[in-house]
């Protein structure tokens, strides 16, 4: 991703355009709205009437002009710098989320939740089933090495492993 990042080079317009809807985005929240505009769409329309103070790229911007830079390569990538709530979750989320998904489960089991003993048990069961399913393929996997495969690599009759030209061809 880094040097993606580093071969995009975003024009005035463009970089405009993402501070305006940076500020767009953000504005909604500071006041308490539930959803501040999260689409192109919704972002190009604005330009027409934008919110009190905020300036709007002029000319505005067209859908045919953020299609353009949306097919660049490294576009993506550089236009979500500013926006990191948008990232997809790392691995590091999803570690911290399954972190607190246990421990609030272990919560309401400590409150004898019979909910939460149910689905303590789905996902146990689940868990020893993946393990055995794991452990069968890496016992198929080392038997199948096991196996007397000399005759693979010792085919006589096979014109190219013995060394001959095969027969319609010249040696």
């Amino acid at each position: 991703m880094g040097s993606t990042l580093n071969t995009f080079r975003a024009g005035r317009r463009l970089r405009d355009f993402r501070a305006f809807v940076r500020e767009l985005y953000d504005r909604p929240l500071a006041e308490g709205a539930e959803r501040p505009p999260r689409m192109a769409g919704d972002w190009i329309a604005a330009q027409r009437n934008p919110p009190a103070g905020l300036a709007a790229p002029a000319p505005p911007i067209t859908l045919e002009e953020w299609l353009q830079w949306e097919r660049q390569p490294g576009f993506t990538a550089w236009w979500e710098q500013l926006f990191p709530e948008w990232s997809t979750p790392t691995d590091h989320d999803f570690a911290l989320l399954a972190a607190t998904y246990y421990r609030g489960l272990a919560r309401h089991m400590d409150r004898g939740e019979r909910w939460a003993f149910q689905q303590m048990g789905r996902i146990e069961h689940d868990h020893r089933r993946i393990k055995e399913e794991q452990g069968n393929m890496h016992e198929d996997l080392a038997d199948w090495l096991k196996k007397d495969t000399s005759g693979w690599s010792e085919q006589k009759d096979h014109p190219t492993l013995s060394g001959r030209a095969p027969a319609n061809r010249p040696e």
